[in-house]
C-alpha cells in the first residue's frame, strides 16, 4: 500500500512539474508595456477635473495634494469631497485654492454620494478618478488621459503601484506582481475599471448616470457595468501605474479582500454576469478547502495526504511563477527569500476563507 502511495504521491507530483513547466514557458513570453515617453499635450488641453472622495485620511492626503500641485499638465482642478473624525475636512478646506475646490462629506454619505458631489462641481471636459492614498504622477496621469486626448476613447482605467516607501515590504510587492501578472495578459479594452486611476469624457460619465444611483459598496465595480450597458468601450492603459498606498497588515488587507470579492459576487448576481460572480466566488471556496480540507486529508490516511500536498505545491508553484514574472516585469525584487511565499499563500487562503461569513451579516455584507 505503501508503494501505490508513492507511486501516485510521484505521478501527482510529475503531473504538477509539466503543467507548471508548460506555463513557465508561456510567461517567459510576457514582456512589459512599451513606454513611448511623454504624452504630446494639444496645444489647448480640455480642462480635466481630478475627482477624490476623502474619508479619515488626514495621514496620507497633505501627499496627495502635493502630488496634484506637481503636476505638469496644465489646465486642471481637483475636487475634493473630505470628511471623518481625524481632521480630514480641515486638513482639505485649508488647501483650497483657484484650482482646489473642498467640499464636506459627512458620515453615512460614502464614496458614491461623495464623488455625486465632486461631479457636480467639476468643471471640466475630462475626468479622473483616483485616491486620497495615491500620490500622482505626470507620466502615469497623462498615459491614462491620452486615449481621451487623442484616440477618441470615452473611458480608460489603468493600474497602480505601491508607494516608494512600501517597494521594500515582500507582502506588498508580492500583492504588486499578481496584479501585474494578471494585467500582462490582458488586452486593448477591459470589463472592469480602477477606481484610483480611470479617466472619462464628461458624457461617458453622464452615460452611466452621473452617479446617481446607490452604490453603499463597489463604486468602481458598478460604474464599471453602468458604463457597458451604455455601450461605453473601457480601454486599458498598460503603461499608467499610479503609486497608492497598499495594503501591508492582516486587519487592512482582510478588509481590502472582502471588499473586493463580495463586491465581485453581489454585484455580479445584481447585474446578471454570474459567471464573474462565480468567480468572485472561488477564491473563498478554494480558502476554505485548503484550510479546512488539508488537517482532515492527513487525518484520513497516506493517499488523501498526497493529494492534498499535490494541491499545495500547485498553488505554491503558480505563487512562484507569478512573483518571478512580476520582478521581471517590473525590473523590482520581492525583497525576500522564496520561502517566505508559502506563508503568503496561506494568509491569502485564510483571508479569503473568512469572507464567506461576511455573506451572512448584512451589515457587513454591505459594508464598504
Amino acid at each position: 500500500m505503501e508503494y501505490v502511495n508513492l507511486l501516485v504521491f510521484a505521478g501527482l507530483t510529475a503531473g504538477v512539474a509539466a503543467v507548471q513547466g508548460m506555463r513557465w514557458s508561456r510567461d517567459r513570453r510576457l514582456r512589459p508595456p512599451e513606454c513611448h515617453g511623454g504624452v504630446a499635450l494639444p496645444p489647448h488641453p480640455p480642462k480635466v477635473s481630478l475627482l477624490v472622495a476623502a474619508w479619515n485620511e488626514a495621514a496620507l492626503l497633505p501627499r496627495h495634494l502635493e502630488s496634484f500641485k506637481r503636476l505638469r499638465y496644465p489646465n486642471r482642478e481637483l475636487v475634493l469631497c473630505a470628511g471623518g473624525t481625524d481632521g480630514t475636512y480641515a486638513l482639505a478646506a485649508a488647501s483650497r485654492s483657484e484650482y482646489v475646490v473642498v467640499l464636506e462629506q459627512r458620515p453615512g454619505e460614502g464614496k458614491q454620494r461623495a464623488l455625486r458631489q465632486c461631479f457636480e462641481h467639476a468643471t471640466g471636459d475630462l475626468f479622473f478618478l483616483t485616491d486620497a492614498d495615491c500620490e500622482l504622477d505626470d507620466e502615469s496621469f497623462e498615459a491614462t488621459l491620452a486615449p481621451l486626448l487623442h484616440d477618441g476613447a470615452r473611458a480608460v482605467t489603468g493600474g497602480s503601484r505601491p508607494l516608494d516607501r512600501q517597494m521594500k515590504t515582500p507582502f506588498v510587492m508580492q500583492q504588486w506582481y499578481i496584479d501585474r501578472y494578471v494585467r500582462a495578459h490582458w488586452g486593448r479594452t477591459t470589463d472592469g475599471i480602477l477606481g484610483r486611476n480611470a479617466a472619462f469624457t464628461r458624457d461617458a460619465i453622464e452615460a452611466s448616470g452621473s452617479f446617481q444611483y446607490e452604490a453603499p459598496t463597489g463604486t468602481d465595480y458598478v460604474m464599471a457595468k453602468r458604463l457597458r450597458e451604455a455601450g461605453v468601450t473601457i480601454l486599458h492603459a498598460p503603461t499608467s501605474q499610479v503609486a497608492s498606498e497598499h495594503a501591508s497588515d492582516f486587519g487592512t488587507y482582510r478588509k481590502q479582500q472582502s471588499r473586493w470579492l463580495r463586491n465581485v459576487v453581489l454585484h455580479g448576481i445584481r447585474f446578471r454576469v454570474y459567471g464573474e460572480a462565480a468567480r468572485g466566488l472561488a477564491p473563498s471556496i478554494l480558502g476554505m478547502v485548503m484550510i479546512v480540507g488539508t488537517p482532515i486529508a492527513v487525518w484520513a490516511g497516506p493517499l488523501s495526504t498526497a493529494l492534498a500536498a499535490a494541491a499545495w505545491l500547485f498553488v505554491i508553484l503558480n505563487r512562484v511563477r507569478y512573483v518571478r514574472t512580476g520582478e521581471r516585469l517590473t525590473g523590482t525584487s520581492l525583497g525576500a527569500p522564496y520561502w517566505q511565499i508559502p506563508l503568503f499563500v496561506l494568509i491569502d487562503f485564510a483571508v479569503w476563507a473568512l469572507v464567506l461569513f461576511d455573506y451572512p451579516v448584512k451589515a457587513i455584507r454591505t459594508r464598504w
